[in-house]
């Protein structure tokens, strides 16, 4: 499981990795996700621009504030 290192990521690419835990405020840039897990991940006020989630799980993450720009989120799965 992968928690946030650092606030601000730049053209990385995840696949089949799961994040947990508290991702408020991070500043993602030009990231691939493939096959990611998101489950009750808070990305509260995260910022979001010309990223690619191809089918992750976002079941019961925490989107509330997120800015999402330029993006493309295909087969996701939300859920409460």
């Amino acid at each position: 499981m992968l928690s946030a290192p650092d606030d601000h990521w730049i053209d990385r690419e995840f696949d089949g990795d799961r994040f947990d835990g508290d991702l408020s405020d991070l500043v993602m840039e030009g990231c691939r996700f493939d096959r990611c897990t998101f489950h009750g991940v808070r990305l509260s006020e995260a910022a979001i621009d010309r990223c690619t989630f191809d089918t992750c799980d976002f079941t019961a993450a925490r989107l509330d504030g997120v800015t999402i720009e330029r993006s493309a989120m295909l087969n996701c799965t939300f859920r409460m």
